[in-house]
């Protein structure tokens, strides 16, 4: 109930206000908090996969293309993918463990 209460609440600070900060400092807590968590069961391959996807928020923020061919978007994008398929990983151990 909290979730849905704190996104009907940036849905209306967005659409009263135009500012995209709040749906900003979301995606960045929710990196972070991958982070976190991975760093506190010492999963390196996941705070890897954490910092990627964060670097790929900053590029994207920032408006910085490393590679001239690709638009910041698209630097978030490959970023947030990889990032997701290090995640995934650790997913794919604890299901190999159980099952």
């Amino acid at each position: 109930m909290i979730l849905l209460s704190l996104a009907a609440i940036g849905v209306l600070i967005v659409t009263a206000t135009g500012s995209r900060i709040y749906l900003d400092a979301c995606a960045l807590l929710s990196v972070l908090g991958i982070a976190y968590v991975y760093g506190s069961k010492r999963f390196i391959p996941g705070v890897l996969s954490a910092v990627l996807m964060l670097f790929g928020l900053v590029c994207f923020a920032t408006k910085i293309s490393l590679v001239p061919a690709l638009q910041p978007a698209d630097i978030l994008h490959l970023t947030l993918a990889l990032g997701w398929l290090g995640v995934n990983r650790d997913h794919s151990l604890l299901t190999t463990r159980i099952g």
